[in-house]
């Protein structure tokens, strides 16, 4: 099921189905209003977000408007002057219809934006600065609760493209599945009881969490058909009663906050006595203008990196897949040590293999100088600013004689009271709050210099470990204070200072690096138009108005057609000496006898140790694949502790398929850029006086050349991705369904799961131990490496037919380019070849304009560069 809610001022989509909502509590800013004088408004200042500059991007330079109108008016030309002409054929509607391809420079589409990082890192105030709005993310969260929800913040104007996009899950098979494995859990989970005490809280089965859990006591087998049917009836009648239509939930009103009060059911049990749908609420789309979401951006708040609710994690998984750009978000105190922020980061990169991602480092205010040993902690931090260090000293020692001058005055006024001298008490009453104030400026000022150091060591130590890591890529990092820049939005008085300064806050620096990820996209698109598609527009025209007799057909032709015949067993040879040289031998030792055993040995050993568990709590487990958390045991992982001996031995040799794609993506690159370049050659030499002719086809395959180019490394990128997700399926047993070694297991854990009377216990563990130890094909490691054997044929089976295709229907391309040469001179018609000298004569001015396009987007690139 999926619930909507829709666009006000503030629109708010919810897509919902079988899920949980786990909930921290984070900042309310609203609050900081407190700290504003309400009988002084003269002195109330307030930050609108919207005036910040924004900026300076290639695409609002005038240069870069005038390249796109030249690059719109060449297919345009072309389209006219056919139309104009009367005359069409085959070939001339192929050209048109290039033309026509041509005037698509940019590929619509939205650019989401995930930002990922443990619980409580500022994720959603991250989303609530960046919008300039207080509230707009949730932050106020129960603990008790969880979920898969995901919180994405929309234009307005993409609404309903967003309706049109969104997948709707079958209502029914989602609501038994789900129910079922409530029940199934119901004896021992908290969550599932109050989940369903949530969504049926207006029924007398379920008037609180006790009845709940009585109510689902009552089922009398594992996914009681009798209680499954009942919730569905009531669910049923509580999706009617909402208003939910086609699994979609719409909620509109006026302002942010009265929209926050009816979201607030959807994202918690608010009230008792009224049901909430907040355990099937997946996802909410929040619609609203806002400059920055203007730009086709979604901003996506993921649920934490630390959560261990495995629906939750798989949820974020199959968003990330969708997600263009990842922002890592940490704490500024651990971007450094936090293991989650190397992972975070090789993860994101990996998955999109470019300049994609990007890292936030929160609470960047959260140092206090006057704490003993802090300014001299940053005064002496190596690798400081010069600059930095000595204003702090300089402010250390200013701090020192304040604190003297703050004690003498103090004397002065205990001296002035004992001896009642009233004359001087209010002049020294005076001095000592300018002096508090002035200590408090340059406590302000200490701690932006802490801050200033402290965020330099962080940036320079994440940057320099991704690029140790990536090789490539130059990681953008911010440091930022959410709390210290709503304070500014929100409004403060000349008594309540804010310790930091608009920008020293960094928030419209992320604003900025985001606002312009459109600008970077387009101009990337619009540099791929005029080195690529529109030289190949005027190649197709060339030869299309062609009026030169092509001599020598035949053996031109066998030229081509020789040159395409080795392509197929070249790209099938370069994925087999892959996969048995990099990949398959790799997974080899799983099923050699000698590491089998001693895996098969470690595992027993484990096993043992969950022979003191209780009945019920083995019960409980064997019912969830090994993986499971109760109260007398805690979380375990039965399958991870029994894989660690596999995983330690091969995984040095696996995480090398993190890199494989650039070797792949190279040999492909090479064998077919080779056998273009001997095409050119052979053709040349088998040109003879007809070589002037062939100069488009020659154009044609040097451009063709840098595009299979791209095309060798994204296919090579593919394939990477598909032998990683087979590594985590070897070695990972985070998701049981797709665990190799969870799959091989599944039908013993069912059959001890179901196992009961004396015994039980130690029945279950020998029956576990002895499929794992079991001495056939079917044996578990046995099963791990067939299964990832035969995936990795598969997807190399699958890579090596669709990009032979794809490099097969490049030569065809160019084979039909080469025969339209031959055309020209048959039976042509006055009209026919009026047209064809009429488009011959303007091809220079086409070509020239391409290189002014390209000369105006250099300068407009420049403009954004120096400016």
């Amino acid at each position: 099921m999926e619930t909507r809610t829709a666009p006000g001022p503030l629109p708010l989509l919810s897509h919902a189905f079988d899920a949980t909502l786990a909930r921290g509590t984070k900042r309310n800013y609203s609050s900081m209003d407190n700290q504003v004088d309400a009988q002084q408004p003269e002195f109330h200042k307030k930050h609108d977000p919207t005036k910040e500059p924004l900026p300076t991007m290639a695409t609002n330079h005038a240069s870069f408007h005038s390249a796109e109108r030249i690059a719109l008016s060449i297919p345009d030309q072309i389209i006219s002057t056919i139309e104009q002409s009367g005359y069409t054929d085959e070939d001339f509607d192929f050209l048109k219809s290039e033309a026509d391809r041509a005037k698509q420079i940019y590929k619509a589409g939205e650019i989401k934006i995930g930002l990922k990082g443990s619980t409580g890192t500022g994720k959603s105030s991250l989303i609530n600065s960046l919008l300039g709005y207080d509230g707009i993310a949730p932050y106020v969260f129960l603990p008790s609760q969880c979920s898969r929800l995901l919180y994405a913040n929309c234009s307005l104007g993409s609404q309903l493209g967003a309706d049109e996009e969104e997948d709707e899950e079958e209502s029914e098979d989602v609501l038994s599945k789900g129910f079922d494995e409530q029940l199934q859990s119901g004896e021992g989970s908290a969550t599932a009881a109050g989940a369903i005490f949530s969504l049926f809280s207006d029924h007398d089965e379920c008037t609180d969490l006790e009845a709940t859990k009585q109510f689902l006591s009552t089922a009398t087998v594992r996914g009681d058909p009798f209680l499954i049917g009942q919730m569905k009836v009531w669910m049923e009648a509580l999706l009617k009663s909402l208003g939910v239509e086609s699994s979609k939930l719409v909620i509109r009103k006026p302002t942010p906050e009265l929209l926050q009060d009816a979201v607030a059911p959807f994202l918690a049990h608010t009230n008792s006595e009224h049901p909430s749908p907040w355990p099937v609420v997946k996802l909410i789309k929040c619609y609203f203008d806002c400059p920055i979401l203007s730009q086709d951006i979604i901003l996506a708040d993921l649920p934490g990196t630390s959560d261990t609710n495995k629906i939750r994690l798989q949820s974020t998984k199959d968003y990330l897949k969708e997600v263009g750009h990842t922002g890592v978000v940490t704490r500024a105190d651990r971007a450094q040590s936090d293991p989650d922020v190397s992972r975070s980061l090789f993860e994101a990169y990996k998955r999109k293999r470019g300049s994609n991602v990007f890292m936030v480092a929160t609470y960047s205010d959260s140092i206090n100088p006057s704490t003993p040993g802090v300014m001299d902690k940053y005064i002496n931090m190596p690798g400081a600013n010069a600059a930095d260090v000595k204003e702090l000293c300089e402010l250390k020692e200013e701090l020192e004689t304040n604190k003297l001058d703050l004690q003498s005055v103090e004397a002065q006024q205990k001296q002035a009271r004992s001896s009642r001298n009233y004359d001087i008490m209010d002049e020294l009453e005076n001095r000592h709050n300018d002096l508090k104030a002035l200590r408090v400026t340059k406590l302000n000022q200490s701690a932006a210099a802490c801050i200033r150091i402290r965020s330099n060591k962080v940036k320079k130590s994440v940057v320099d470990r991704h690029y140790r890591m990536t090789k490539q890529e130059i990681l953008p990092v911010f440091c930022v204070s959410n709390s210290e820049y709503m304070v500014h939005v929100n409004g403060y008085d000349e008594e309540h200072l804010p310790k930091m300064t608009v920008d020293a806050t960094e928030i419209p620096k992320v604003r900025a690096y985001i606002y312009a990820l459109p600008d970077t996209r387009k101009i990337l698109a619009f540099n791929h138009h005029i080195k690529y598609l529109l030289p190949s527009l005027t190649n197709n025209l060339a030869t299309t108005c062609s009026q030169s007799k092509l001599k020598r057909k035949e053996g031109l032709e066998k030229v081509f057609i020789t040159a395409q015949e080795p392509i197929p067993k070249m790209i099938k040879e370069v994925f087999e000496e892959l996969v048995d040289a990099n990949i398959l031998a790799k997974i080899g030792r799983i099923k050699m006898p000698k590491t089998k055993n001693a895996y098969i040995n470690a595992a027993k050993l484990k096993l043992k140790a969950y022979s003191q568990w209780t009945s019920s709590t083995q019960k409980v487990f064997c019912r969830h694949k090994g993986n499971w958390k109760t109260n007398k045991v805690g979380a375990h992982d039965w399958n991870a502790e029994i894989l660690a001996p596999l995983v330690k031995d091969i995984k040095e040799d696996l995480n090398r398929w993190d890199d494989i794609g650039d070797v792949l993506g190279r040999n492909l690159s090479e064998k077919v850029s080779a056998i273009m370049h001997a095409l050119m050659a052979n053709l040349e030499a088998a040109a003879g006086p007809s070589r002037d002719v062939l100069e488009p086809i020659f154009s044609e395959l040097r451009l063709r050349v840098d595009i299979a180019d791209g095309l060798c490394k994204t296919e090579a990128e593919e394939v990477e991705k598909g032998l990683n997700h087979i590594k985590q399926c070897i070695v990972s047993s985070e998701d049981t369904k797709t665990c190799y070694f969870v799959q091989a297991l599944e039908k013993t854990y069912e059959e001890c799961a179901a196992m009961t009377g004396p015994g039980v216990r130690q029945k279950r563990l020998e029956r576990l131990a002895a499929k794992i130890a079991q001495k056939s094909v079917a044996n578990p490691f046995n099963k791990v490496h067939d299964k990832a054997k035969s995936a990795i044929q598969e997807l190399i089976k699958q890579h090596t037919r669709t990009f032979t295709q794809t490099i097969l229907d490049m030569f065809e391309m160019l084979h039909n380019m080469f025969m339209r040469l031959f055309k020209t001179d048959q039976n042509d018609s006055p009209e026919a070849r009026a047209l064809r000298d009429e488009l011959r004569n303007i091809l220079p001015a086409f070509q020239a304009q391409i290189v002014e396009c390209g000369r105006l987007l250099e300068e407009s690139r420049e403009y954004a560069k120096h400016t």
